[in-house]
């Protein structure tokens, strides 16, 4: 595709590729590579959230990647994140909030 015929989205980010690191990591991880800390799963579904938490498909997205976290550490690890982030989202006021608030509603129940 040339430059100009590219997609453009309102807010400037896609899904896709923010989903390919996700799954990118899992599966070096699942294949026993090391990857950097700041890399992690549970750290790249919550900047997902962040980014994307106030549109529907976010939970659909995501429940794929969240059947795949391997161990009950990572689980729990992700859980907490998500509690931190809530808290966050609770103060905010307006749709975008009220939004990230029924995805992470979800989410937390998925785990």
């Amino acid at each position: 595709l040339r430059a100009g015929l590219l997609l453009k989205v309102s807010d400037g980010v896609m899904r896709g590729p923010e989903l390919a690191k996700i799954d990118l990591v899992m599966r070096l991880r699942e294949l026993g590579v090391e990857v950097c800390p700041f890399a992690s799963p549970n750290l790249l579904i919550l900047d997902f959230v962040q980014k994307f938490g106030h549109k529907m498909c976010c939970y659909d997205d995501l429940t794929v990647v969240l059947g795949r976290l391997s161990s009950p550490e990572d689980k729990v690890e992700l859980i907490k994140l998500l509690e931190e982030y809530r808290v966050t989202v609770k103060e905010n006021n307006g749709t975008k909030a009220m939004a990230r608030l029924a995805t992470l509603h979800l989410l937390l129940h998925h785990l």
